[in-house]
């Protein structure tokens, strides 16, 4: 390889890194005074305004929304992801003949795929009982799966 298609290489290169760090969401944080809002624990919406050190530790660890629209959503999304999943139980674990299925996402592909594992549990995955009700979770959800579950904003419409 010579120098010039190494600096061709290096172009695309960066044209891509780009391209994969525009699809990142960036997590929205609201301004000193700036009204947000989240989800409770018994997943009412509520807000605040952000001007002290209970807000810092609240935005931390959930979720914020600038509006009630987008934390609407993301219930209305939890609200399905629970519907869908399936909460396997220890006994179910230990039987290596069921498989228990699961959705990740192939930044190769630009996709999101369902597998599935038998013995071993993994505590970041939403498991599914069957590969049929993870596929159409993917089939009604994808948008969302992608930004809540990887933060991918998706801007093609379906």
């Amino acid at each position: 390889m010579n120098l010039k298609e190494l600096e061709i290489k290096y172009k695309e290169m960066g044209e891509e890194i780009e391209k994969l760090k525009s699809n990142k969401k960036d997590k929205w944080i609201p301004e000193h005074d700036e009204k947000y809002y989240f989800l409770a624990l018994d997943r009412s919406i509520d807000s605040y305004i952000n001007n002290d050190e209970f807000d810092g530790n609240l935005m931390k660890y959930n979720k914020v929304f600038k509006t009630h629209e987008e934390v609407t959503a993301y219930r209305n999304y939890l609200n399905a992801r629970d519907e869908y999943s399936y909460e396997f139980s220890n006994r179910e674990w230990e039987h290596e003949c069921i498989d228990k299925y699961y959705i990740y996402y192939s930044y190769y592909s630009e996709k999101l795929i369902t597998d599935s594992e038998v013995s071993y549990r993994d505590m970041t995955k939403i498991y599914f009982k069957t590969q049929e009700q993870a596929q159409e979770f993917i089939d009604k959800y994808e948008k969302e799966i992608l930004l809540y579950e990887f933060g991918i904003e998706v801007w093609k419409w379906k």
